[in-house]
């Protein structure tokens, strides 16, 4: 959950447009109409079952929402991601006194080829990963601020002793051929949160506040399934797994899969401010949001600049804000380290944060059979029409959000910090800046 205190304080002071923008409450919501299968890695039997676990009472609960990260995994228009994953050549860019190595990928072209290698090593990887909740008992402390949690740690967690031997999924003879050949067997260990809504806070929500929780539920399983991808097609590291992760392409400030995919293939990362999954009784909100700092005397980037110059005429500013930002804009969001890097040296006296509230039509969207149809047909389109030379476009972005409320944050160099709020805006700065930063990688290209 965002922690920072300005973002919810000036959230609650726009409550009446966040719900006038659909952000709270939409009354008369359609269901999830998806009727794709549930991909065999989201399945029962992948799921612990024993000490704290109880998966079975609730599965169906989770169906929506498995058969949505089943289609995150499984169509085209959403697996380039991963073949980079697979494909991308490894570059070690080594460390300077004052900075910390790190391995990237460098894009090759992408094919046909590697989308089916792709889905192959889904379903092998369905074959060994393990899926659990986090135990009542340890829910606190480090577990209770992460959604989620992966590692090749086979039996490892602090809960792992009181499993027994018939809790743990069947795992096929594969799985010692996958780890002979150097496969990492991956683990899963999910929010204790996601198991007591879908258990026991379910029923008693509105419409509204199950898509919340069944969107971050179904982000928060591939979120952790990119990691547990790499671990398991063992890129390098020994034992198996082991390998450091990569910077998904040379710009990103930081090494981790999950924020990659959630910013590459759905646009933002977004998590629940003014409550936590949807099931306190005060007003709840989904929002996403980003930071991008520069240093003093460097241009900014290109979507910065594009945001900035329009700020002023589309935006109130906020007069006599109180807020308390240190070395970074806005604290406590999800991947707020990540798009700004491990640390905030002194030289970045430029950074700006978008926050926009995510509206209840985007989060239902993405349950919504008919929309999933428009996207294949997208893709196909774009595929037949350009072949394997694309001079422009790209046959997948990830959706805007359309009108919504937005806030930002401005602190240039040697000026007091600014605070500007809309509730009208549909800039949607988070697009343009995953078109820039794919461009060169070329995975979205057709073929």
């Amino acid at each position: 959950m965002n922690k920072d205190p300005v973002v919810a304080h000036y959230l609650l002071q726009h409550e009446h447009s966040l719900q006038q923008m659909g952000c709270l409450e939409v009354p008369s919501l359609p269901r999830p109409t998806l009727r794709n299968d549930i991909h065999r890695i989201f399945r029962l039997d992948s799921w612990m079952r024993g000490y704290g676990q109880g998966t079975e009472r609730f599965y169906t609960r989770m169906k929506p929402a498995l058969r949505l990260a089943s289609l995150m995994i499984t169509e085209s228009c959403m697996l380039p991601w991963f073949t980079h994953l697979c494909h991308g050549k490894r570059v070690r860019v080594e460390g300077t006194h004052d900075s910390k190595g790190y391995v990237y990928l460098e894009p090759r072209r992408p094919s046909r080829e590697g989308i089916e290698e792709v889905r192959r090593a889904l379903r092998d990887l369905a074959e060994v990963v393990v899926f659990m909740f986090v135990p009542e008992r340890y829910s606190e402390g480090k577990w209770k601020n992460s959604w989620g949690t992966s590692a090749v740690c086979w039996r490892k967690w602090p809960w792992s002793r009181r499993f027994r031997a018939v809790d743990y999924p069947f795992m096929s003879r594969a799985a010692v051929r996958f780890e002979g050949e150097g496969h990492g067997l991956p683990e899963i260990a999910l929010n204790r949160e996601f198991a007591r809504f879908f258990d026991s806070g379910y029923e008693e929500c509105t419409s509204s506040e199950q898509y919340r929780v069944m969107y971050m539920f179904a982000v928060t399983l591939v979120h952790e399934l990119a990691h547990a991808f790499w671990m398991f097609i063992g890129r390098g590291g020994s034992p198996p797994g082991t390998g450091e992760e990569p910077r998904w392409h040379k710009e990103e400030l930081r090494a981790e899969l999950g924020y990659s995919w959630e910013t590459i293939t759905m646009g933002r990362i977004v998590e629940p401010v003014l409550g936590v999954y949807g099931m306190l009784k005060r007003p709840c909100a989904l929002v996403s949001l980003r930071t991008e700092a520069w240093a003093a005397g460097q241009p900014e980037p290109r979507a910065v600049r594009a945001l900035i110059d329009t700020v002023s005429m589309r935006m109130k500013k906020v007069e006599n804000w109180r807020g308390v930002f240190f070395g970074r804009p806005v604290d406590g969001g999800r991947g707020t380290e990540w798009f700004v890097g491990t640390s905030m040296s002194s030289k970045h006296k430029n950074c700006v944060s978008v926050i926009h509230a995510i509206p209840l039509r985007w989060i239902a969207q993405w349950f919504s059979e008919c929309e999933w149809r428009n996207r294949r047909e997208v893709w196909r389109a774009h595929r037949l029409i350009h072949g394997c030379n694309i001079a422009e476009g790209r046959p997948y972005d990830p959706p805007g959000l359309g009108p919504t409320f937005m806030m930002v944050h401005l602190r240039l160099a040697n000026k007091e910090p600014q605070l500007w709020v809309s509730s009208i805006v549909q800039d949607d700065p988070n697009i343009d800046w995953e078109r820039m930063a794919t461009k060169a990688v070329s995975v979205y290209d057709g073929f």
